[in-house]
């Protein structure tokens, strides 16, 4: 009989349980997928439009806006993610999601907008700065990640980046403005139910408002969203995701309240829920197929954070605006690796009293390095064909403009394909031949 087969052929059970913890990693897998669903619906429904009118009622630079508030919203995911595993001590999930986040920032939303929108022209000032103001933070965390531990005074320097690279924005964005030809959209993936002639209307409505009713003012704005664009965007995203997003919507819509400040710290509670059972979720899939940690952070988490942004960038590629699609997708990196990394760190450090070691450090530090390189591959693609034309644009006191064309977003993909494999290599502990020196 079948039972007395399986007694004499123990390799059947074997099959059978590996098929089903197969099967087990699967559903984890998608169900995670799913609440990266419901994490995205979050950050675009309510954390992202509250914080937009924060920056619009507080009359904030552009430049200091999408620096500040506006891409806190859009790296929100990565930055609970990276606080729940401090604290959790899961840093062996959370660290390597929010470098390799960056590296899909870097070499692959880029070749995505130009595939999207054509040959890519950019103004070099704010995108070498954004940059090499990430590439700093992350040298930070490689010289900091040497020694057994990373202390308070360490993670503390990191936020202290943040607010160096705040004075760096703040300085120039009165020249970027100027250079624009005024105030530029607020280049955020996840900013909807505003356009241009929404903003100019409030902005024109504000004046009049009294400064110490902010809940109040910033209440009347953001019922700007209206139920013929709601629909709009039901009927743009099909009836399957439809769907798959009406649980979310009416969960959010009865607990999260109207009040933009209000709704801010809710959908931030929110956002430590999901992102905590994500990372549970993540921790399942690693028993069941049997990988490391860190890769399950570079696979699982790192792209259901960035995926979202992704496809933002290219649909503002679409509608005419790729330069904004690169700005945004850059600088929110540069809070990821200075708050993302500094503040969940530093408060650990003092929750615990002793600095936090994280957990399979050599690997994140090798996935790191990888990070590293690629923003000066990124670096490279954007350069100007040659030193005559810098010198050209510099005496005509214009601003430095650099392309991304076709060709170069091909060589950028192929460069990420393999930065990508090698981070994979190193979160398995193998490392690839043309690894080794």
């Amino acid at each position: 009989s079948g039972k007395k087969w399986r007694r004499r052929h123990p390799m059947f059970d074997g099959m059978m349980g590996g098929a089903a913890l197969f099967c087990e990693g699967t559903a984890l897998l998608m169900l995670a997928v799913y609440l990266f669903l419901g994490v995205s619906i979050l950050c675009d429904s309510y954390l992202c439009p509250a914080l937009d009118k924060l920056c619009d009622y507080l009359k904030m630079p552009t430049s200091l806006a999408a620096a500040t508030l506006i891409s806190f919203g859009s790296s929100a995911p990565e930055i609970i993610i990276s606080a729940v595993g401090a604290q959790t001590s899961k840093t062996a999930l959370s660290i390597p999601a929010l470098l390799v986040s960056a590296l899909i920032a870097f070499g692959a939303i880029p070749p995505m907008v130009v595939w999207a929108a054509g040959d890519l022209k950019l103004l070099l000032g704010n995108v070498i700065r954004d940059a090499v103001a990430y590439a700093i933070a992350l040298v930070m965390f490689i010289i900091y990640s040497q020694g057994p531990g990373i202390n308070a005074l360490q993670a503390a320097s990191l936020v202290a980046a943040f607010f160096v690279y705040l004075v760096v924005v703040f300085v120039t964005s009165p020249m970027d403005e100027e250079h624009e030809g005024g105030a530029h959209p607020v280049p955020t993936a996840k900013l909807v139910g505003v356009t241009g002639e929404d903003a100019s209307s409030t902005a024109s409505t504000r004046s009049n408002l009294p400064a110490t009713d902010l809940e109040q003012s910033l209440l009347d704005q953001a019922n700007g969203h209206s139920v013929e664009e709601y629909e709009e965007d039901s009927e743009e995203s099909g009836p399957l995701m439809h769907a798959l997003s009406l649980p979310f919507e009416w969960l959010f819509g009865l607990s999260i309240p109207e009040g933009p400040i209000r709704a801010f710290g809710m959908s931030i509670a929110w956002l430590c829920v999901l992102s905590y059972a994500v990372m549970r979720m993540a921790e399942g899939i690693v028993t069941c197929w049997n990988i490391s940690k860190t890769t399950a952070g570079i696979t699982l988490l790192a792209w259901g954070g960035q995926l979202p942004d992704a496809l933002a960038a290219v649909s503002l590629a679409k509608s005419g605006k790729p330069d904004e699609a690169i700005i945004q997708a850059i600088a929110s990196q540069v809070i990821n690796v200075s708050i993302g990394l500094g503040m969940p760190i530093a408060v650990s450090d003092v929750i615990q009293g002793k600095p936090m070691v994280t957990q399979n450090r050599k690997a994140i530090l090798l996935i790191a390095l990888v990070v590293l390189a690629s923003i000066v591959l990124y670096l490279a693609s954007i350069a100007p064909a040659s030193l005559t034309f810098c010198r050209q644009r510099s005496s005509r006191k214009e601003p430095l403009t650099g392309m991304i064309t076709k060709m170069r977003a091909i060589v950028l993909v192929v460069a990420f394909i393999i930065c990508y494999s090698v981070s994979i290599a190193f979160a398995e502990k193998a490392r690839p031949v043309w690894a080794l020196p």
